[in-house]
């Protein structure tokens, strides 16, 4: 499973056209991967060509500009043999989402919807929270996609891992170095709890926007358990002075180390027995 990440910088384009260049450039960049991620709010380039403010855009765009951005997507999936994980942007859906769609090389177009809203994200006002974290298939096995802060939620991963998941993909926008960091120490973090990898994708730069008023910081990175067999800070891959990040991930040996890794923190997490917590004077609580 060879997979691909960016560090993305973020600009207005002058048109759609250059959008999509944008977007081919990196995928032929990235053409031996079969995953590309791409980060959180990448799609946001589609929907400031308007050039109106924030929310006006994002209406124009759910009726002129969606169903091209779909629609390019699935061809630049196509074109380069990818399973692209296509980013983030606000989707109308009954309400507004931070969806990120991610489009296969078959033609199918799903995605996953941001569960946990920063307080900026809900300052908002209509941008809303999902409930439903997904497990995606593919011919390299399942996968999930946990948007920046969700991955600062350990039990959001787990609950994926649990149900199959060997590799969280987590696009991500951070504007501090705060941010930048919570975002790779959270990624390092679910890989070793749960004994996946976690590929992050982040944006860098600043653009002239309404709704953006910080600098996009951050390296992009790839991640495994820190056991037998793979990096022993975990850390496979990172950007740092380069736009791009690829490696090859071992799901075999992933599988391998949770049966006779150092540790077992995979069969201990999934098998976690119930953990009370006395208080003096009351009765013992369960945490689950």
């Amino acid at each position: 499973m060879h997979v691909a990440t960016v560090k993305y910088a973020l600009e207005i384009p002058s048109s759609v056209e250059n959008a999509y260049k944008k977007l081919e450039k990196i995928c032929k960049a990235t053409k031996e991967a079969d995953f590309l991620i791409l980060p959180e709010y990448a799609g946001l380039e589609w929907v400031w060509l308007y050039k109106k403010n924030f929310y006006e855009n994002v209406e124009i765009f759910q009726n002129s500009g969606l169903e091209n951005y779909k629609k390019s997507l699935l061809e630049l999936a196509r074109n380069y043999n990818q399973i692209i994980i296509g980013g983030t942007l606000p989707v109308q859906d009954t309400q507004y989402y931070n969806r990120c769609y991610i489009a296969y090389p078959c033609g199918e177009l799903k995605w996953q919807d941001k569960i946990n809203l920063t307080p900026s994200e809900q300052s908002l006002g209509w941008l809303k929270c999902s409930n439903t974290i997904n497990v995606f298939n593919s011919d390299f096995g399942d996968f999930s996609v946990c948007i920046c802060y969700d991955s600062e939620f350990p039990e959001l991963a787990s609950k994926a891992v649990f149900a199959g998941a060997n590799v969280i993909f987590i696009p991500s926008y951070t504007d501090s170095k705060h941010g930048a960091y919570r975002v790779q120490i959270a990624a390092r973090a679910r890989a070793m709890e749960n004994q996946c990898f976690t590929i992050t994708s982040t944006c860098e730069g600043k653009v002239n926007c309404d709704e953006f008023d910080g600098i996009a910081i951050g390296n992009a990175g790839i991640f495994t358990p820190v056991d037998n067999g793979f990096p022993e800070d975990g850390i496979l891959e990172i950007t740092e002075n380069n736009f791009m990040a690829s490696a090859v991930l071992d799901i075999d040996h992933l599988r391998k180390i949770r049966l006779t890794g150092q540790v077992r923190n995979f069969e201990n997490r999934i098998n976690f027995q119930p953990i009370f917590m006395k208080f003096h004077g009351a009765s013992p609580v369960a945490l689950r």
